[in-house]
């Protein structure tokens, strides 16, 4: 009983797979399926570039602030510069 059952099952499943297939293209559908993928890689290729862009321009900047070098300000100019802030702010708060 379990034989003819299994032979059932197995020819419904390989029918199944072979509905599945696709036929072969033909004349415009080679021709449009071939234009299809040149599109495709067109766009892989431009999609390529700008993450070739993007990847320069982050260690670019990388770069950037290693190769900056800071000027040691001295205690007596940042003194200054608060205290010219304070009466700035104080100035703009009165008015």
């Amino acid at each position: 009983m379990r034989n003819p059952l299994f032979a059932v099952l197995m020819l419904l499943l390989t029918t199944g797979l072979w509905a599945q297939t696709t036929p072969p293209a033909t004349g415009d559908a080679a021709a449009q399926l071939r234009q299809e993928i040149d599109q495709l890689k067109k766009t892989i290729n431009s999609l390529e570039q700008r993450l070739d862009a993007q990847e320069k321009a982050s260690q670019s900047a990388a770069v950037k602030p290693a190769g900056k070098v800071e000027e040691p300000v001295s205690s007596a100019e940042l003194q200054t510069n608060v205290r010219e802030l304070g009466d700035r702010v104080s100035e703009t708060e009165r008015r």
